[in-house]
């Protein structure tokens, strides 16, 4: 069974789902600016892969969004 996880808050939305694309690129990530933001900046992909490492990810997504 496959679905999907989001979180939207005030400046960052992240999704994590069983991609059509692979497992390579099943958390994608963007900057928003509100909750009513649906389309947010440019999207960004990462590995599930690292749901294993939270640390590495939140650094990741740190990186990219400059959040």
């Amino acid at each position: 069974m496959s679905g999907e996880i989001t979180l939207h808050g005030d400046r960052l939305y992240v999704q994590v789902s069983q991609s059509a694309m692979g497992y390579h690129s099943g958390i994608l990530f963007r900057t928003c600016k509100g909750r009513k933001d649906y389309v947010g900046g440019p999207n960004n992909f990462a590995s599930l892969d690292l749901l294993n490492r939270p640390d590495e990810l939140a650094h990741w997504i740190r990186e990219v969004c400059r959040v």
